[in-house]
């Protein structure tokens, strides 16, 4: 049976500042312990209740379960997401692919923008695939930057516009250019009183 923590900080209090090293650095990995990792037993103590709120959470599912593993299972899991052994700012990064739906109704917007232009199903189907190749690169991302120990600050820098992507290809490519001609040429006949 697990230890009240009471008894597990008198523990920890009374050991070896080498052994409380090594649960201030097992802390740390698993994001509990803020800050660099030294023997004080105050810093140790806080984040020993920090992490006791997250024990308590998932006790009831694993009876007997002390906290020594959990603080290493939690670690490891930590760990295998990226996160901070370090104690640095944490990026998380969060890519979307447009859907066929999605693609087609920016396309669709497009065409109504410029008048004199149609795209064939053919086009149309090349722009969704440069938009999908697009967005799977990791420049296209959007990624959220969090730092700070105590205070958090959140820096996102956003990911690709998709419209903007898509007009700057479409406005850009043969038929793009074909539609500007057609619509001066209609705008120029229209100011001149059309052809005569």
């Amino acid at each position: 049976m697990a230890i009240d923590l009471t008894s597990y900080l008198t523990e920890l209090y009374n050991a070896d500042p080498k052994v409380r090293l090594q649960v201030a650095n097992l802390l740390k990995r698993a994001n509990y312990y803020s800050g660099k990792v030294t023997d004080d037993f105050l810093r140790l103590q806080d984040a020993v209740v920090r992490a006791e709120q997250d024990l308590a959470k998932i006790a009831p599912y694993e009876p007997g379960l002390d906290r020594n593993t959990f603080y290493f299972k939690r670690a490891k899991e930590v760990d295998a997401l990226g996160g901070g052994e370090d104690g640095g700012p944490k990026t998380y990064v969060d890519r979307s692919i447009a859907s066929e739906t999605q693609a087609a109704a920016i396309i669709d917007a497009i065409e109504e923008d410029f008048p004199f232009l149609e795209l064939t199903a053919k086009q149309r189907k090349k722009y969704m695939n440069m938009l999908r190749q697009e967005q799977a690169k990791p420049s296209s991302a959007t990624r959220t930057t969090i730092s700070g120990d105590d205070v958090q600050s959140r820096v996102t820098t956003g990911g690709l516009d998709e419209e903007q992507f898509l007009v700057e290809k479409i406005s850009n490519s043969d038929a793009g250019r074909a539609a500007k001609v057609v619509q001066g040429y209609d705008i120029l006949t229209k100011m001149l009183g059309g052809l005569g």
